[in-house]
């Protein structure tokens, strides 16, 4: 459900679907992704607290 939850919300900050599956641990799928885009894990750091804040800051409205 936290997956599905995340994937869903991802929308709302704008991640690219790419960045959001690899937070999430998929595996890369197609030859580009697996072999020519490297992410270093501080630019998936910056997209994690990103999404974090904008859930931690919904939850004050509700």
């Amino acid at each position: 459900m936290v997956r599905r939850s995340f994937a869903s919300l991802r929308e709302w900050i704008e991640m690219p679907a790419r960045i959001s599956a690899e937070i999430q641990g998929s595996f890369p799928q197609d030859v580009r992704e697996q072999h020519y885009i490297g992410r270093p894990l501080d630019l998936l750091l910056m997209w994690f607290v990103k999404i974090e804040a904008w859930i931690l800051e919904q939850s004050l409205y509700q």
